[in-house]
Formats: structure tokens, sequence, C-alpha cells
């Protein structure tokens, strides 16, 4: 075996030479004087797991079962013989589509010669009616002119009320404010007069004669005034009286013409319901035997558009119950079809899996041959009591054709940003501690103690012991043991 030494003046360990001697390399490293020999152990870059580069990409899978927002029976609703079933389990068909047609039997024979006969009835009847409603509706034309006519006059009268109302209100407005004005003039007036009639008093014991001679002349102007201000606000009260009286009258007035030009509107009204009526009652009977042809009609047609069976919804045939040339009878199941547009699948996670996705998340199904992308639709708030689980719905990509009840697996992924998660098989245990190792920057093997949590799939969460920037070996292999040098490939 070759050894070169390596001599450091500093503390910092230094690798200079590597040697080869039974597939194993030896270095010396010297430091502070001591020299030490290890043998250096190659391991390749992916038993690495990196905590600054590297993410968890949690996922995990679980069974789901599809479930279609729509299942219905096609029924028969009359009586044949099957001919020409057109579909098969697992085909896709769109609403309308011709399933199988009914037909070979007396009772579809003889609803087609009712069907004829009934449309030949229809005809004469609907020609009857025709001629009697060309007759009639001269009459009534003449009686609408005269409910115009009269409903014109009606709104008129109304209008004339209305416009009257309004002057009313503007000439009412107007009046009051006039009285408020004389009122607040009143109010003054009295005032001043009280003010001289207090200051006459004040004074009138004195022998200053020609200030009593100024406070009386003074006191009989206010009483003037006052009086004045009192006639005035008691003429704005007329006023109002007399625009109230004046409005009443003509009220009474436009009142009286618009019940009279109401009661032509009703006589016109009467006129025109006599017209109506009159048509009505000759029609009827032509109604009575138009509405009988007809019901055999739409009988016989119904019967007709039942001999063609035809899909109720878009989805997939999951179920044919009979073969063609058979007889069926109304109301015997032909086939069952499911709406698969939009399929949602149901499964269930504990709360530990939960905390890790969101809705929206997207979600890969796998099954039916193929994997598609789903999204988390709907995440449970309350854990179901039968399974202890919370309930999760993914919906499918739209017109996925899955078929419903089929059994597939979803697979949910999760980077889990705001917590710690390394892979599984980098913990091993000593004296029931658990443990990683750790890859220090001179590529030193040193172990570290490490608090669990959760195992989602492959990796398992980090509760303490780790500061999210170390190298951890994800080997499963024991050859690395603490204090060991490590060259990765």
């Amino acid at each position: 075996m070759n050894i070169k030494k390596i001599l450091s003046p500093l503390l910092i360990i230094s690798l200079l030479f590597i040697t080869s001697a039974c597939n194993q390399n030896t270095v010396e490293i010297v430091e502070k004087g001591k020299i030490d020999r290890f043998i250096v152990k190659e391991i390749q870059n992916t038993s690495i797991f990196d905590l600054n580069q590297e993410h968890a990409n949690i996922s995990y899978t679980k069974k789901t079962t599809a479930y279609s927002n729509q299942t219905v029976n096609i029924n028969a609703q009359i009586s044949g013989k099957l001919q020409n079933l057109n579909v098969e389990i697992g085909d896709y068909v769109f609403e309308g589509d011709l399933i199988a047609t009914l037909g070979g039997s007396l009772a579809t024979d003889v609803n087609n010669v009712q069907l004829d006969t009934a449309k030949e009835l229809e005809k004469i009847n609907n020609i009857s009616k025709n001629l009697t409603e060309q007759s009639s509706t001269i009459n009534i034309n003449s009686a609408k002119t005269g409910a115009k006519t009269a409903l014109e006059s009606y709104n008129n009268s109304l209008q004339s009320l209305e416009n009257s109302k309004n002057i009313y209100y503007e000439q009412l407005d107007g009046a009051e404010i006039a009285e408020e004005l004389a009122e607040n003039g009143y109010d003054r007036a009295k005032e001043v007069y009280y003010e001289a009639l207090h200051n006459l008093e004040s004074i009138e014991n004195s022998n200053d004669y020609v200030s009593i001679a100024q406070a009386e002349a003074q006191v009989a102007a206010a009483k003037i005034a006052k009086e004045n201000s009192k006639l005035s606000l008691e003429q704005a009260g007329n006023g109002i009286d007399q625009i109230q009286k004046g409005f009443n009258s003509q009220e009474d007035q436009l009142e009286f013409a618009i019940q009279s030009s109401y009661n032509q509107y009703q006589i016109a009204l009467n006129q025109l319901q006599s017209s109506e009526t009159g048509q009505l009652q000759q029609l009827n009977g032509l109604d009575a035997q138009i509405a009988q042809s007809d019901s055999s009609k739409k009988i016989s047609e119904l019967n007709q558009k039942y001999s063609r069976i035809t899909a109720p919804i878009s989805g997939t045939i999951t179920k044919v119950f009979i073969d063609e040339n058979n007889l069926v009878n109304p109301g015997q199941i032909i086939a069952t079809v499911e709406e698969t547009s939009n399929i949602i699948l149901k499964t269930s996670l504990n709360e530990n899996e939960v905390r890790l996705i969101k809705q929206g998340d997207k979600v890969d199904i796998i099954g039916d041959k193929r994997t598609l992308t789903g999204t988390v639709l709907h995440i449970s708030p309350t854990i179901n009591p039968n399974t202890k689980k919370i309930d999760i719905e993914i919906s499918a990509p739209k017109d996925s054709k899955i078929p419903a009840g089929i059994l597939m697996t979803v697979k949910f992924y999760s980077s889990a940003n705001d917590r710690l998660f390394i892979p599984l098989n980098s913990i091993f245990i000593i004296d029931n501690i658990k443990n990683v190792k750790i890859v220090s920057d001179t590529n030193f093997i040193r172990y570290k103690q490490v608090q669990v949590g959760i195992i989602i799939g492959d990796y398992i969460e980090i509760l303490s012991g780790l500061n999210g920037d170390e190298r951890l070996i994800t080997s499963t292999t024991t050859f690395l043991s603490e204090g060991d040098l490590i060259a990765i490939k």
C-alpha cells in the first residue's frame, strides 16, 4: 500500500492524495503535527439527500371508486318486438341517440292506422274552425275600437284631474309660504309692540315727559303694525281656504267626468266581451271535436314515438337486459345508461394525510388502462363516524368517460414546504433512539439524533434534530460508521 503524507500548517483538513489498495483508498491527514490515517469509502451521489437542494416530493396512493352524476334506466313504453338493438355494453351514446326500435306486432300496426285517421279528422275540424273565426272577428274588432275610444276618454279625464292636482299643489305651496311669512311678520310685530310697552312702563313714573311721549308714540305705532300683521296673517289663511275650496269644487267636477267616461268604457268592454263570448260559444263545439281528434293523434304519435327508444341522457351503456327479436312489455328495462362526463371519485384519508393536501390540488387517477389528471374537489370538514377518516372527493377530467363503479387508484402529491420530511431510509436506530447519518463539510460521517413524526409513503417527518441544511446518507447499507471519510462519485 502506498501512503502519501499530507502536511497542513493550518487547522484545515486537506485531502492531498488518494491511493488504491485492495479496492480501498487510504489518506493521511496532518493536524497539529499529528498524522491520522483514514480509509476513504466511496458512495454514489444518489445516496446523498441534500436538504439545501432537494425537497421531499411526497406522494401516497389510495383506492377510490368512480361515481357518475346520473344513472338512468332505458325503458320500453309500449309493447312490441325489439328490433335493431344498436348498442352494446361500454358504448358511449348521446342524448337522443336511437337505442332500438319496436315493431312487427299487432299493437304497432293498429297504432299506425289510428294515427292516419286522427290526422284526417284534425284537418277537417281545423277548416271549420277557421271559417267560424273569420265571421266573428269583424264583430270583435268593432267592439275593440269602441273600447279603445272609451278608454282614451277615461285616460284623458284622469290626466285632467292629475293636472288640476299639480296646479292646486303649486298654488297651495305658494299660499302656505305666504302664510308662513305673514306669521313670522306677525310674531316680530308682537315682539316689537311688547318691547315698546315695556319701555313705556319703565319710564312712565318719571318726570321725563318728552321720553314718555316718545315711548307712547312708539307703543301706538307698534300696536298698529301688530294689527296690520295680524290682518295679513288672516288674509293669507283665507287665501289657503279659497284655494282649497276652489280645488274641491273642480275636483268634484273632474271626478264626475272620470266616472262618466269609466262607465262608458265598461259598456264598451261589455260589448266586446259579448262579441268574444259569442265567438267562443260558436267555437266550443268545434274545439271539442278538434281536442278529441288531437288527443287521438297525440296518443298515436306518442305510441309511434315510443316505438323508437332513444337515450334519455348522454353517457355510457353499462347494462343491456334483452336481445333483439324478443317481445317487450311497457315498463320493461332495455338497458342502463350512466352520465360519465363529470365523474366524481370518492376516497378517504387520515388526518395526517389530509394536512398535506388542499382543495384544488392535482392528483393522478390511475386505472382503466390509463392515467388521468384529476383535481381535489372537496375535503370534508369533519371525520366520517363510520370510517374514522376524512372523506375526499376528486373530479375527473370532463368527458373522461370513466365507467361508474370502477375501482381506481388516486395518487396524491405534496411538497410539504412548511414541514421537514426526509427519505425514510435515512433513519437508523441505536438503542431505540432514531438517528441519521450526516455528511460534514469535510465529508466525514456524523451521527445525529432526531425526533420523528408521521410517515407518508417513502418519507418521514422530522420534528427536531435537523436544521434543514444538512446532507444525509440515504443508503440502507450499514458499512458507514460515525467518523468515516467518504468520497462522493
